[in-house]
């Protein structure tokens, strides 16, 4: 935690260590307080923007553009294509995103022997030179996602 973010203690602790002079039993709660990690709301939106495409085949998105909240509010409110076949995509842009990513654990494959290329490369140096960086290259994501 820095020493410029806010947090909330309830005021009556407060009063309590005040006219306490700082008990222990205070300074603990106060503490507990303190430990706990602080709240991380999203917040209100701090700009619209919006894009579109044609409903025709092989049509690409354009970039997105600013737009207000009424014109992001219209397009949520009807998402399907307009009289002229276009399709509008709104979002709302926040100053943090609204969670961390939970982690997630990768699967994977099974390590690779000097035979199993042999076949394909026809090498007994090319098989095991492969299989070596097959291998190592899986070392290093086991490695990545560990951390």
């Amino acid at each position: 935690m820095s020493n410029n973010e806010m947090i909330s203690v309830p005021r009556e602790l407060i009063a309590r260590i005040e006219r306490a002079g700082v008990w222990p039993k205070e300074v603990e709660e106060l503490r507990a307080i303190l430990a706990q990690p602080a709240a991380q709301p999203q917040g209100e939106p701090v700009a619209f923007q919006w894009r579109c495409k044609t409903v025709n085949e092989g049509s690409q998105w354009r970039h997105w553009v600013d737009c207000t909240e009424e014109d992001y509010n219209k397009t949520i409110e009807n998402p399907g294509p307009n009289p002229r076949g276009i399709i509008r995509e709104a979002r709302k842009l926040y100053t943090r995103p609204a969670e961390p990513p939970a982690p997630v654990a990768v699967v994977l494959p099974a390590r690779k022997t000097a035979e199993e290329y042999y076949t394909r490369l026809g090498n007994c140096n090319s098989a095991r030179l492969a299989a070596d960086e097959f291998n190592s290259a899986l070392d290093e994501v086991a490695r990545l996602n560990s951390l």
